[in-house]
Formats: C-alpha cells, structure tokens, sequence
C-alpha cells in the first residue's frame, strides 16, 4: 500500500526505483551539457594550438630569416591562452556535474526510507523489513544509475563523437551535391574515345560567381595543349578534370584509353625512402633501379641516385625545382596516356623549362598533355606547345583551332619532332633552341581583347639563334 493513500501496489518500490534513475539521468544530461560544449571547445582549442606549432616548424627556416620569432611567440601564446580559458569552462562545468552526482548519491540511502517511514511508523513495517527494503532499492537504483555515474566520459566522448559525425555529415553531402546533375553541376564522365572533350563549361564559384562560360575544347591524344589565362579560371579548370571542383555546369569527357598524372605544382613527397616517393602512389618495388636510375637522368636529378634507399622528409631536403624534376620522373616511371600539369615548371627558367618539356615529348610521345601556365604570356620563352587556349574571368575565351585549318587564328608550324631541336656541336654544347614560329598569345582581360605576337626580348632571341645556326654552318666543313 502507498504511503498516505488506501492504494495497494505490490512492490511499490521498484517503479519509484527506475523513475528515481530516470529522473536523475534527465537531469545529468541537462546538467552535462554545457560540459559537451566546453570539451569541444577545448578539443578544438587544442587542435589549433598543435596545427600551429606544426606549421611553424614546417616553416621554421623561413620565420628565422624573415626574424618572425616574436610573432609566432605571441601567436603561441594567445593559441595556449585560449587553451586555458576553455579549459577552466571545462572544469566548471565539470564542477557542476560533479556536484549533481555527489547530491544523487548522497540522496539514494535516505530515498527509500523517506518513502517507507510512513508504513514503519504506523506499525505496517518492521524495522528489518525497512532496511530490507532500502537496501534492494539502493542496489536497483545503483544499477540503473550508470550513465549519471559516468557523466564526464560521456560528456568527452559525445563532444569528440559530435566532431566525427559533423565532418562525416559534411562529407556525404559533398559526395551526394558532386554525384547529383541537376544542371548546377559539371558532368564528370569516361569516353570511350581517344579524346578529351569538353563542352560548354562553365566553371563557377561554391557562392554561384561566375568564373568562365562557354569553353569548347578537344584534345586528341598525342596533342599538346596549352592553357593561359586568369590564375583564378586556369586552376579551376585543372580541378574540374581532376573531379575536384563539381561547381559550374557543362561536360567533361575524360578518355579511358590509357592511365592519367596530374601533376601540380608541388608534387607529393611522403616521408620515407626516396625510390618510395618516386614509386608514389605504387609500391616502392613496381620498377626496378634500372628504370628508376634511368628517369632521374631523363628529368636531370641523377645525383639524387645514389640516395634511393636513403628515408628522409624529401619536401624538406629539396629545392622546388627538385622536388618538381622529381615529379617529372615519377610521369617517367608511369608512363600514362594524358598528362595534366599546373604550373609544374614554375621554379624553372624559360630555358631550362623548354627542356625538360622536350625531354618529355621525347619520351612519351604519344602522351596527350595539357598545360595550364600563370607565366606563359609574361614575356619569357613559352614551351613549345601544338594549340593555346586563352582564359580570363568571366569571359567567353577565344578558342584556339588547328593550325593547317585556320592558320589566321593561331599561327605554328608543326615539325616533325617539334621538342627534338636542340642544336648541338660536335663537342655537344647546346647553342640553341631552333623553336617553331612563335604564335600569337590572345587573351581577353576586362572586355577588351589583346593581341601579343613577341616582345623584343622574344626578337632578340631568336635573332641570336639564328647568328649560332650562321656561325655553326660557317665552321662545318
């Protein structure tokens, strides 16, 4: 029977046990919450304190030239100050829970006998009965109390689980907005044709801005392109054929005909042995040294054979320009079928940059290769290159069309090894490169359209090549 009350109800007890638990369980979760948010503050404080003492030692020659240290201190100081605001929210927070635990268990022996007391003072209950009674609850209680016991660990892990599943959550929706064609985003899709097709592209920003519309390109296997233009639009373009950039509208055809290497301007080094950084993505045993030794000769980096088995942070160790030879290389060892680059010759002189994209259609020849370039209109040597596409923001580009069909719209002179032109002498000294005609570079900047055939230092050149091939045939016999 209920105390004060003619209700009979067997075992009255063991419904007030779980409503006690269940009481007590809503009330920790309320009172553990501002737990959750305080933990993944500090969680968060703490990961912008380590990315930012990473990042400084990545960057650590460069701040002690530039003599930054008291910057990156104050910059550490203010990261690990605000790891200690967070965590003093932490230990507040945490006080409160503490403190509603302590008052739940302090209150679990004195419940059931608050509850009983009216049954043993009117001679219903013994006194054994009694604490009988207290006892079995308190064990019920204890059992159903787990999760107020363990109200911190469940904090920590809620706020660590809450980051997983944001990122997760976030992920999905770009992978479900990349698959979804629904006329606001650019159809990535594999051809059966030896071609990369693409057909009225319009590349976009995440916001809408527009960046370029109304891009037509073919590019057959074996062709050399060359893509000039806004910085901006070029390197948009580079991660739409790469399936990075699902922004815009359009098609993009890749062709299946044979493995792709994109290559950027700095490529991937892992940490590790060299000849695995070479072999990047494959295993490290997917060639043997002949070929390896063979394609760091071919991208002018053969002094780094004798450290293939050497580990080391090679993204540390080499200068840009290495580290871009070496991505040449590792294309070397691959071999693919289409050759996708942006800006992966920027650490190289006009010069030494014309070579080593000689040396590249040299040996892969039948390789299509398309080559986005920030530099190529700025007045140096552009490599040699069969078309030019120009890019600008915004702007409908002029394309570019064969030239032994419409040689007003980009004038070159196709050879027959257009790369394998370096003249040399007897001695093998080089004098020169004996380049096609230099074709007009067109590009379109603020609605206005300008055209630049050759700066004077490009005439100049050429008119010293021209005296080296008049001096090399006047000294053979």
């Amino acid at each position: 029977m209920l105390p004060g009350t003619s209700l009979e109800v067997p075992g009255y007890l063991v419904p007030l046990a779980f409503l006690y638990a269940g009481a007590g369980t809503l009330l920790g979760w309320r009172f553990g919450r501002p737990l959750v948010r305080s933990t993944n503050a500090l969680q968060t404080a703490e990961a912008d304190f380590r990315f930012g003492l990473a990042r400084a030692r990545e960057h650590s020659e460069a701040i002690a030239l530039m003599q930054g240290e008291a910057m990156e201190r104050a910059g550490a100081r203010a990261r690990f100050a605000r790891i200690l605001r967070e965590w003093h929210r932490q230990s507040v927070a945490f006080m409160g829970i503490v403190g509603f635990s302590t008052g739940y268990s302090a209150l679990l022996p004195v419940f059931p006998l608050l509850i009983a007391a009216p049954q043993y003072i009117a001679g219903v209950m013994s006194l054994g009965m009694l604490m009988q009674a207290a006892q079995a609850f308190q064990k019920l209680t204890t059992a159903l109390s787990w999760p107020i016991d363990n109200l911190g660990d469940i904090a920590r892990t809620r706020a660590s689980a809450d980051r997983v599943i944001s990122l997760w959550e976030d992920m999905r929706k770009l992978d479900r907005d990349a698959r979804q064609h629904d006329g606001h985003r650019i159809l990535l899709q594999n051809g059966p044709s030896a071609r990369l097709v693409i057909e009225d592209l319009c590349i976009a920003e995440p916001n809408g801005r527009i960046l370029v519309e109304g891009f037509n390109c073919r590019v057959n296997r074996g062709e050399r392109l060359l893509v000039t233009g806004d910085p901006a639009v070029t390197s948009s373009l580079f991660k739409v054929i790469g399936g990075l950039w699902p922004w815009g509208s359009g098609s993009v055809v890749v062709p299946e005909d044979g493995a792709s290497v994109f290559m950027p301007q700095r490529p991937f080094l892992p940490e590790g042995r060299l000849r695995a950084a070479l072999c990047y993505p494959r295993p490290e045993t997917a060639w043997p040294t002949a070929e390896i030794e063979h394609a760091l000769e071919c991208a002018g980096i053969a002094w780094l054979a004798p450290r293939l088995n050497e580990p080391d942070n090679w993204e540390a160790v080499l200068p840009p320009r290495a580290q871009q030879r070496l991505g040449f290389a590792r294309v070397l060892l691959q071999r693919p079928a289409w050759i996708f680059m942006e800006e992966a010759t920027d650490a190289f002189d006009p010069r030494s940059e014309q070579m080593i994209l000689e040396m590249l259609h040299r040996e892969l020849p039948s390789s299509g290769m398309l080559t986005i370039s920030f530099h190529a209109g700025a007045g140096c040597t552009a490599p040699p290159q069969d078309r030019a596409e120009p890019l600008a923001r915004g702007e409908i580009p002029l394309r570019a069309t064969r030239p032994a069909t419409h040689r007003s719209s980009l004038k070159t002179r196709r050879q027959p090894a257009a790369f394998d032109t370096l003249a040399k002498t007897p001695g093998g000294r080089g004098l020169g490169a004996i380049t096609p005609e230099k074709p007009a570079r067109v590009t379109l900047e603020g609605k206005q359209l300008r055209s630049s055939i050759g700066t004077a230092r490009d005439i100049l050149l050429e008119g010293i090549h021209v005296l080296e091939r008049m001096v090399v045939r006047a000294r053979s016999p």
